[in-house]
């Protein structure tokens, strides 16, 4: 949710909606509204870390105040990062629209990315930095960005990383980075299929990149 409380609802197979709440970061501090503290929650998935492991949830608060979270299924608060504050969301309509492209929190993913067998959380933030933790968010490793990133995914254990000035880039949680090719206009889109990385600019380029 990017309006009002960031609620998380939950919606059974017979379609009955129950709030799973997910409004305050693992320290019990309350996100706040969306309208009043610009906090939205843009980003939630599940994951399994190992095979046979407990389902666990990945999400952000993005905004004002911004988190990188762990919950789990249930929506208990386990673990978080605290990316410290950002800029709020405008208030001009259609601030919702707006909020979720300018959101501080651009990417998150999980992966093993620096190939010792255990998956990683991965982030990407609009301050210019590329996150690695382990499961129980302990920071492994940070990349420093030399432009502001618009969009990430990813695949393959690598994060793909579009920037305002169409570059992409490939990084790892080994903390290698590297070229993978440009469009005109800064990248909104990135998206993989099987073994291409398909990428689109806000000034309607498309180009295809083969994952090596």
């Amino acid at each position: 949710s990017t309006g009002g409380w960031p609620f998380v609802h939950a919606v059974s197979p017979d379609l009955k909606v129950t709030s799973m709440g997910m409004t305050h970061d693992a320290a019990g501090a309350g996100m706040g509204s969306f309208g009043f503290s610009s906090v939205g929650k843009t980003i939630l998935f599940p994951v399994r870390f190992t095979k046979d492991g407990p389902v666990r949830l990945i999400g952000d608060f993005s905004g004002a105040h911004n988190r990188v979270m762990v919950w789990d299924r249930n929506g208990k608060a386990l673990a978080d990062a605290n990316l410290g504050i950002d800029k709020a969301g405008s208030a001009v309509a259609p601030y919702g629209a707006v909020s979720s492209l300018e959101r501080p929190v651009k990417f998150i993913g999980v992966d093993d990315y620096d190939g010792d067998g255990t998956k990683e959380i991965a982030a990407v933030t609009r301050r210019k930095r590329l996150f690695f933790w382990t499961p129980d968010m302990k920071l492994k490793q940070m990349l420093v960005l030399d432009e502001m990133p618009l969009t990430a995914a990813s695949s393959h254990g690598k994060v793909f990383i579009g920037f305002a000035d169409g570059r992409i880039y490939r990084a790892d949680g080994k903390g290698a980075l590297s070229p993978v090719g440009r469009l005109n206009g800064g990248i909104r889109v990135l998206t993989v299929d099987s073994d291409l990385l398909i990428a689109g600019s806000e000034k309607g380029d498309l180009g295809a990149f083969r994952i090596q």
